[in-house]
C-alpha cells in the first residue's frame, strides 16, 4: 500500500479511535491506537489519544508517558501547546477520593501551562489556570492581555483584566478594556 494510501487509512481509523473515545469505548479506541502505532510509529495521534485514555482512566504515569511521545513526534509544532497543556493537567490533577497521582506537582504543571503558550496554539484553559499561579497583579494584567489578544471573543478575559487593572488603581483602562467588549459585542 502507498504511504499516501497509509496515512488515509490512518486518518479514518484514528477518527473512528476519537469517536469510541467520546463514546467511552475506552479499550476499543486502545486497540485502533496501538494497532495504529505499529502501522505508522512516526505519527503522533495515536500516542496523544492514548494519553487521553489513560488520563481518563487516572493511569497518569502511562498518560505522561504517551503524551511525552506525542509531543517528541510534533516535528512541526502543531500540538505542543495542546500536548503542554494536557501534561500539566496530569500534574495539576490531585485525587481525594482515589489513590493519590504519583505525578502530583504543581510546579510541574505550571511549567507545562507556561510550555503551552509558546506554541501558536493552545487551549484558552491555560490562561485560567495560570490566572490562579500568578500573585502579582502586574503579571495577571499581562496574561490576561494575551488572553485577549489570543481569544478575542473570551468575555471572561475582558473581566479579569478590567477586575487586574481595578486592583492596580488604574480605573480608566479597566473601564476602556471593558468598553472594548462593548464595542465588540460580547456578552457574558
Amino acid at each position: 500500500m502507498s504511504r499516501e494510501k497509509n496515512i488515509v487509512k490512518y486518518k479514518e481509523q484514528l477518527d473512528k479511535a476519537w469517536d469510541d473515545f467520546q463514546n467511552k469505548n475506552l479499550d476499543k479506541s486502545e486497540d485502533v491506537c496501538n494497532a495504529l502505532i505499529i502501522d505508522l510509529p512516526d505519527a503522533l495521534g495515536a500516542y496523544y489519544l492514548l494519553g487521553h485514555i489513560y488520563l481518563n482512566r487516572e493511569m497518569f504515569v502511562k498518560a505522561l508517558e504517551q503524551f511525552s511521545i506525542a509531543l517528541e513526534k510534533d516535528k512541526e509544532g502543531n500540538v505542543g501547546g495542546y500536548i503542554n497543556y494536557w501534561i500539566g493537567q496530569i500534574y495539576n490533577e490531585y485525587s481525594f477520593l482515589n489513590e493519590k497521582n504519583p505525578l502530583y506537582d504543581t510546579d510541574k504543571a505550571k511549567l507545562h501551562y507556561c510550555k503551552a503558550k509558546e506554541y501558536d496554539n493552545y487551549p484558552l484553559d491555560v490562561i485560567n489556570r495560570l490566572h490562579y499561579e500568578y500573585k502579582n497583579d502586574y503579571d495577571k494584567i499581562k496574561l490576561y492581555e494575551e488572553g485577549v489578544k489570543k481569544f478575542p471573543d473570551e468575555i471572561s478575559f475582558y473581566i479579569h483584566l478590567a477586575r487586574s487593572y481595578e486592583k492596580v488603581n488604574n480605573f480608566e483602562k479597566g473601564i476602556e478594556i471593558l468598553n472594548d467588549a462593548i464595542n465588540k459585542g460580547l456578552k457574558s
